[in-house]
């Protein structure tokens, strides 16, 4: 199966096209295309999209995933869905499928390259998980406090993942049917800072990632990855994409395991935030985001938990 995704893009309509005088060559046979230009006041629910539950056009990736899903030969949590949908806001997503394709397939070619996102299957149905590597302390559920409450336990030293360290990111989107080109370039990294380059942004993250991780002569070490969508056609998209990836992973990722009550922890889900209070590890309040949850028979369970380390964040905490 194929899929070929059209995004709405940028074109003006020749009105003094005849069509009666018009002279067409049988022995050449050439694609045809039709663009329709939009006024930057237009509506964005008018702009290019899937069709949602309620017959209309989506374009929040919340919506596409849920018009996609239901496509399945099984149920959607719809109240989980609702949940993630806020969350999901800021990414809008411009295209269509005009073949016969998986959701599944067409999810993780086109969308989870994009977003923070991770679709399972729970009791109630199909369900996204959103990842918030841009979460606070506000946005936490609970306070798990490893130097107050002697139930819970930890179980592992803190394992530091540097296999996925990426600090220059780019992406290129609004893609063209016609030409098949990519007419916008967003580039995330640590600078410097151009003011009049508005193609080049500059992260924190990226920043402290270049400095933190040096080659043996004492270099910075870039670490590039290059992305390339045909969903994509808004700006701000592109901008949010960039921004959580360098959140994820421009630092490495610091994970630490511990041993909780099920009766009290029982709740817990993937996804959920945390913050973290261990003396022994140094760590006050620390934001976590849940990774793993394991339950077997004993009166315990197991959580892992990803440290959502935030140089501007931790620095004014401290």
């Amino acid at each position: 199966d194929s899929v070929v995704a059209y995004g709405l893009g940028h074109a003006s309509f020749n009105t003094d096209f005849q069509p009666e005088s018009a002279t067409i060559s049988t022995a050449v046979l050439a694609p045809v295309f039709v663009g329709w230009y939009l006024p930057a006041a237009a509506s964005s629910e008018t702009t290019g999209g899937l069709i949602g539950r309620s017959g209309g056009v989506v374009r929040s990736a919340g919506d596409v995933l849920e018009a996609l899903f239901g496509f399945l030969d099984r149920p959607l949590d719809h109240g989980r869905f609702a949940a993630a949908k806020p969350l999901l806001q800021r990414f809008k997503i411009d295209a269509v499928i005009d073949a016969r394709v998986r959701p599944w397939d067409w999810f993780s070619s086109n969308l989870r390259p994009i977003l923070p996102v991770s679709m399972v299957s729970g009791p109630d149905g199909v369900y996204p998980i959103v990842w918030r590597f841009d979460a606070t302390s506000a946005d936490a559920v609970a306070h798990l406090d490893a130097g107050t409450d002697p139930s819970i336990e930890r179980a592992s030293r803190i394992i530091f993942d540097g296999s996925t360290i990426t600090n220059d990111f780019v992406l290129k989107y609004a893609l063209s049917l016609r030409t098949r080109q990519h007419y916008r370039t967003l580039r995330l990294g640590a600078g410097p800072y151009d003011p009049d380059d508005d193609d080049q942004h500059v992260s924190l993250h990226c920043q402290q990632s270049q400095r933190r991780f040096r080659y043996a002569d004492g270099s910075p070490r870039v670490v590039s990855e290059e992305l390339e969508s045909v969903c994509i056609y808004d700006d701000a998209t592109a901008a949010a994409v960039l921004s959580w990836k360098a959140r994820a992973y421009a630092l490495g990722q610091r994970f630490i395991d511990y041993v909780v009550p099920e009766s009290e922890w029982g709740w817990m889900e993937r996804g959920a935030v945390l913050v973290l209070t261990d003396p022994e590890l140094h760590l006050s309040d620390q934001v976590c985001v849940v990774v793993e949850v394991q339950i077997d028979d004993s009166a315990t369970m197991g959580i892992k938990l990803l440290i959502l380390e935030d140089p501007a964040r931790d620095g004014r905490t401290a």
